[in-house]
C-alpha cells in the first residue's frame, strides 16, 4: 500500500507462570471434533494459545472490546478480564473472549 512498515505496531499480551525450578507449568488445551490436545503455559491467554498452535481464531482488537474472538469453553479452569461484548446467556453457556481469557488449568473447547 506504500505505507512505511515503521508506522505499524503490534502488541501481544500474555503471561507464563514459572515453577520454582524455572520450568514453565503446562496445562492441556483440548479441542473438539476430532479431539486434539495441545500443551500451553498456565496463565497464557486463550488467544495466544490458539495462535501459538496455528489454530484458526478471529481476533481484531485483542483487548476484549470487539467480540470477534468469542469462543466457547465447555470445561476447565480460567479467569477473564473482559466480558464486554457477551450477553449473560452467552456467559452462562461458557463463551469467553479469547483475548481476555487466562488459562489456569486444563481446558476443553467446544
Amino acid at each position: 500500500l506504500g505505507v512505511p512498515t515503521a508506522n505499524f505496531h503490534q502488541e501481544q499480551f500474555h503471561t507464563s507462570a514459572q515453577l520454582d525450578d524455572g520450568k514453565s507449568e503446562q496445562l492441556t488445551l483440548r479441542i473438539g471434533q476430532p479431539l486434539r490436545e495441545f500443551h500451553v503455559p498456565v496463565g497464557s491467554t486463550l488467544l495466544a494459545a490458539l495462535e501459538a498452535h496455528k489454530l484458526p481464531v478471529n481476533a481484531a482488537c485483542r483487548a476484549g472490546v470487539c467480540g470477534s474472538c468469542k469462543t466457547r469453553i465447555i470445561d476447565g479452569q480460567y479467569t477473564t478480564t473482559s466480558t464486554m461484548t457477551l450477553t449473560q446467556a452467552e456467559i452462562e453457556q461458557g463463551y469467553v473472549l479469547a483475548c481476555s481469557c487466562q488459562l489456569q488449568g486444563d481446558v476443553t473447547l467446544a
